[in-house]
């Protein structure tokens, strides 16, 4: 199949095809990796020392879930309950902007970093600022920019005479509301821990106009392995980094899977993965290229992949809901004086510290690095 470029969370810029390789071997049963449990913090005492620790050394932490119950709760059943309907037809996303649903073997995830591999074993339904419709797209001049049209548009739903679209609709458009809460008290302690001036990242995101920044939602379903041929170098969710400020993670299973197929992480300045133990009612929060090139490389976006259950096991399904949290595409970005040498690598850009563009502009630049890595490959 074709790998596509995820226009993630995350998002990438316009889905690009590129002809993955041929992996017809199957691939051979993944190796139990060491657990490394990620240092937690909490919502509203996060500690600017603590919370610069975490972004330079990992590029990960553990939040507190701010979120209530019961709006997960609903979420997630709804969202089981979708992806085995039929209805998942009707609004199968079509537009280079993720929204609505897509298929397993859809997508490649590892194109976000330059490489071929095999599409992702997931599907997702996706969404963005629940205000965007296509009647404010027409008659808002904010909205009329060619930029804006790379970034935005009008969510889709499902389509059914059994009512799960509108209920899907109303509880995602709750628990967006939710996470976008959460990454708002997130941003403050961060321009202080980080060196930015007050206001820099709120108003890149500029929450008195919710229906601007291009934060997207994603409800992702890992299916189970029975009765399928899994290629090798073939992963759940491939290696790679967030294209976004920063993302944030909710799983939604009971309880911890031992035979693995969840969460690893790669950290900076290390060849070695280690398996994240999971971590539900809490956040999983991590770093993306737009924050980690934005600060000067002073906190670390850092490489993961969500893996293959361990020595052959088939699994269970996994569900978790994903938050990229995206600027507007018109927020301006001037790059602190690094610390670090990124103008090499996948979340640089080709500019020096202080010099301003937008988000578009870098973002634009950010997915061109990846697809010249990836035509060095072939």
């Amino acid at each position: 199949r074709p790998a596509r470029l995820p226009p993630s969370m995350e998002g990438a810029a316009a889905a690009a095809e590129a002809a993955a390789p041929p992996h017809a071997e199957e691939a051979p049963p993944p190796v139990a990796l060491e657990a490394l449990e990620l240092p937690q913090l909490r919502l509203g005492d996060l500690g600017e020392e603590n919370l610069r620790a975490c972004c330079e050394e990992l590029g990960f932490f553990v939040l507190a879930n701010g979120i209530p119950e019961d709006v997960v709760a609903r979420a997630t059943h709804i969202a089981r309950r979708f992806f085995v309907h039929n209805c998942k037809s009707s609004c199968r996303s079509r537009a280079n902007i993720p929204r609505g649903y897509i298929g397993v073997n859809k997508e490649s995830f590892a194109i976000l970093a330059g490489e071929q591999r095999p599409n992702d074993l997931v599907e997702k339904m996706r969404m963005g600022p629940p205000a965007v419709s296509a009647e404010l797209m027409a008659e808002n001049p904010y909205f009329a920019h060619p930029e804006a049209a790379e970034l935005l548009a009008p969510n889709v739903w499902p389509q059914d005479r059994d009512g799960v679209g509108a209920e899907l609709k109303e509880a995602f458009e709750a628990l967006y509301y939710c996470f976008e809460s959460v990454a708002e008290a997130l941003l403050p302690p961060m321009e202080r821990a980080f060196g930015f001036e007050e206001g820099t990242l709120v108003g890149a995101l500029d929450f008195e106009n919710r229906e601007r920044h291009a934060s997207i939602l994603s409800a992702n379903l890992y299916p189970s392995l029975r009765g399928r041929k899994v290629k090798s170098g073939q992963l759940r969710l491939a290696e790679h980094t967030d294209v976004s400020l920063f993302t944030l993670v909710l799983h939604t299973d009971d309880v911890e899977t031992p035979a693995g197929g969840g969460l690893e992480i790669c950290p900076p300045q290390s060849t070695k993965w280690f398996r994240v133990p999971d971590s539900k009612h809490r956040f999983v929060v991590n770093i993306g290229d737009c924050l980690a090139y934005w600060s000067g490389g002073r906190v670390s976006s850092t490489r993961h992949r969500v893996s293959l259950p361990e020595n052959g096991d088939e699994g269970d399904c996994r569900l978790s809901f994903a938050f990229f949290v995206t600027p507007r595409y018109d927020a301006i970005i001037r790059r602190l004086p690094s610390s670090v040498n990124v103008s090499d690598a996948l979340d640089g850009a080709d500019s020096d510290s202080g010099e301003e563009m937008t988000f578009y502009a870098w973002r634009k630049q950010r997915v061109r690095r990846a697809l010249q890595a990836l035509r060095v490959q072939k």
